[in-house]
This record gives C-alpha cells, structure tokens and sequence, in this order.
C-alpha cells in the first residue's frame, strides 16, 4: 500500500471518498443531490449509489494499490461499465418522455437496481393507463331488469380481457352501497395510452358497448390517468 502520495494524489484520495460516501447516501436515503423530480430520484438513486461506489473504490485502489493486479483493473472497468449503463439509461430514461409531467419507461438496464424491480403485479416495466367508468342506468328499468343488465355489462367487458391487444385488467363493479349515485363501475388497466385508444376502437370493445351498455345507460362519467 502506498501512503507516500503527492498532493495531487491525495485529492484523489479525497474525492474517492466523496464518490463513495455519496453513492452510500443514495442506497441508504435517496439524497441525491442532482435529482429534478423525485420520480428520477425513485428509480435511478440505487443505480447512481452503485455507480458512485464503483467509481470511488476504482478511483481509490489505482490511488493507493496501484500494483495489486487484476483487482485495480476489474474495479476499474467495472466502474466505467456502471457509468456507461447509468448514462445510457437515464437518457432512454429522459428520451422516453413527451412532456415534463409524465412519468417515464424505465429502462431495463436499470431495473435490477430500481425500487420498482420488485412491485407487485407490474407486468409491463412502463407506465400503464387507467380508465375508469362509471355509468348510470336508465329509469325506465325494473330492478330485475337493472339486475339483468348489470350482469350482462360485467359479463361483457371482463370477458375482453384477451381479445383486446394491450388490455391487461377489467373490474366490473355492480354492487355499490346504498349511498352510491352511480349504477356500474368499470375499473380497467391497459398497457399505454396507445393501448386505449385501440381498446376504444375494437371490435369486440364495440360490440359490448353498443350490445350491453349504450342502450341501457343515461350518464357516463369517465376518467383517464396514468400509473
């Protein structure tokens, strides 16, 4: 180990140990500090804690051991790897955006060291579209004929689950409390807003609206978000 090191070494010595101790600071916390929204800082602080740490180490060995062979030189290309992959994904990360105020695609070379890696259910490593439905029924209606037609909306959508390219989940639900104003509720999630645009458009989608719904329906309320 070499610890007779010149000024400028030992600023390298210095700045190794930033490198690292920022890199700890984003695994532990999420602080980093060059985050512009916190969905960025969400999906890339464990991937910049992982680079930062490589670095720092790569930085520090060829400092202080520079002739231990081959671990210096594995630090080393490891660290560039890192920082190449980290570069590399945050700009698909930023280039997958339309406008400021959407949530991005996480790229898959950054997944194993995003806090999204393990969600639940995730089936698509992108952002998904929900369309939420809730319908009225016409007054004329009996109740038995309400019944009828509920079962035949629930029936109809949730059996698209298959046939619509991009149609990932459909929820009907038709027993609401008594305190609901609204009959029908449609809970659907989808693989993108091209997606539902698609789903809008489909045959099958088609043929259960104008079937089983319009026909029966006074008011429609619908929201569309992203998740």
């Amino acid at each position: 180990m070499n610890l007779h090191l010149s000024d400028w070494e030992w600023l390298r010595v210095v700045t190794s140990l930033l490198f690292i101790w920022r890199g700890i600071q984003d695994l532990r916390d999420r602080s980093g500090t060059a985050w512009k929204t916190e969905d960025e800082r969400k999906n890339f602080c464990k991937f910049s804690g992982v680079t930062l740490i490589l670095g720092g180490a790569a930085f520090l060995f060829n400092t202080i051991l520079p002739d231990i062979e081959p671990w210096n030189i594995i630090l080393l290309v490891a660290a560039y790897l890192a920082c190449i992959g980290f570069v590399i994904s945050n700009l698909c990360y930023h280039g997958s955006r339309d406008d400021k105020d959407k949530k991005w695609e996480l790229p898959p070379l950054a997944l194993p060291f995003s806090s999204c890696y393990n969600e639940k259910k995730r089936r698509r490593y992108f952002v998904m579209v929900k369309h939420i439905i809730l319908w009225q029924l016409k007054d004329e209606l009996s109740d038995a004929e309400k019944a009828a037609v509920k079962a035949g909306i629930k029936e109809g959508l949730e059996g698209l689950v298959g046939k619509v390219p991009g149609l990932l989940e459909v929820h009907v639900n038709i027993n609401g409390l008594p305190t609901s104003n609204a009959d029908v509720m449609l809970d659907t999630t989808l693989e993108s807003f091209e997606a539902l645009k698609g789903y809008a458009v489909h045959p099958s989608h088609v043929a259960v609206a104008d079937g089983k719904v319009r026909p029966y329906t006074k008011t429609r309320v619908c929201m569309d978000y992203e998740v």
